[in-house]
């Protein structure tokens, strides 16, 4: 079974999440993305809008939070 555009985006996106490159995430995205984050004791509610807000969202992540276990379940079927 070939995968979908769908599956491979986000394959890329979870491999630039894993490796904290910011770049590589901001590039599965599109213009007219947003994204909400529900907040944390250590980063608020926030909103992010298109490929600029979605690169605040995985920096503030990325350089606020520090992820202790991240595993990804095959949705894929």
């Amino acid at each position: 079974m070939s995968r979908t555009v769908e599956q491979i985006t986000l394959d890329k996106m979870y491999a630039a999440f894993v490796e904290q490159n910011v770049e590589a995430a901001v590039e599965t995205v599109s213009d007219d993305s947003v994204w909400i984050h529900h907040g944390t004791q250590k980063l608020p509610s926030l909103r992010f809008e298109g490929k600029a807000g979605v690169h605040q969202f995985f920096q503030a992540n990325f350089t606020t939070l520090k992820v202790e276990y991240f595993d990804i379940l095959n949705t894929y079927q």
